[in-house]
């Protein structure tokens, strides 16, 4: 099991681990708040691995931002993988901007 699948699997497994993700404003965020918990891994790696996670469908909100509606990037990142590992942890109607 590579790193990011055992942090995936314990934010799955904790809400206080999904809480504390609620605050983050891209992968860079993530990886650090991972880290903060002992796990060690890349934003390449982490997008690489959202990538690969079923489904994802965007919100509305979300197709807005990758079609010409207005994007954060202060937390980096490609909006549409953002989006999907939102998504992943939190459900397509997440938000937390």
């Amino acid at each position: 099991m590579t790193e990011i699948e055992r942090f995936d699997h314990a934010v799955r497994g904790s809400e206080q681990l999904r809480e504390g993700l609620r605050t983050a404003r891209g992968p860079e965020d993530v990886v650090a708040y991972a880290a903060s918990n002992g796990y060690r891994f890349s934003a390449s790696e982490l997008e690489q691995w959202a990538s690969k996670q079923p489904g994802g469908e965007l919100p509305e909100g979300e197709l807005e931002t990758v079609s010409g509606g207005i994007y954060n990037t202060s937390g980096g990142g490609n909006p549409s993988v953002w989006a999907k590992i939102k998504s992943v942890w939190f459900g397509v109607d997440a938000s937390f901007y």
